[in-house]
């Protein structure tokens, strides 16, 4: 892949001094959910959205970047047993369990990013492990206070089960 050279810094970057407007939170929700409808509809899968990942240009423009654990969906899962592919605090139920992502594992995963730009922090902490297996146990918390609209799209794109998630251009 040659990608736009991106001298912005990343959304990490920007998440390091706290939360997002939600205006811009939407803009660069609405970047990302553009860039997978294209992938998705490549029968491509990113599998590591996280904000490290999406990078800015000079001009404030979003990319999504890092295919380097991408895979084309219903592909030979490639992994060894019991290793999950993707980083903890932003991977889907579905990798956690081992199960072969597709398409809505990079939909819950950019609900958490965004969910983390509204309230300033991951919403699963702790060593990879606690962070993985915490969604097993209870779904991501989106707090009352970011509004019904938010409440709503967060809640959607983190369902549990994939078949209830949107999809990336929903």
């Amino acid at each position: 892949l040659v990608l736009q050279l991106a001298t912005g810094g990343t959304l990490a970057d920007r998440l390091a001094t706290g939360s997002l407007l939600p205006s811009r939170v939407a803009e660069i929700g609405a970047g990302v959910a553009e860039v997978l409808t294209y992938i998705h509809a490549r029968g491509i899968v990113h599998r590591d959205i996280k904000p490290s990942n999406v990078l800015f240009d000079d001009e404030g423009e979003c990319y999504l970047a890092d295919f380097g654990v991408a895979r084309a969906m219903n592909a030979a899962h490639l992994t060894e047993t019991n290793e999950f592919v993707g980083t903890a605090a932003y991977i889907a139920p579905e990798q956690v369990e081992d199960r072969s992502p597709g398409a809505p594992a990079d939909v819950y995963s950019l609900g958490l990013v965004l969910l983390e730009c509204m309230t300033g922090h991951p919403e699963y902490e702790g060593n990879e492990v606690e962070m993985a297996v915490a969604r097993l146990h209870r779904p991501p918390r989106v707090p009352s206070s970011l509004g019904p609209e938010w409440q709503a799209v967060l809640s959607a794109m983190t369902a549990t089960d994939p078949a209830g998630r949107p999809d990336a251009e929903e």
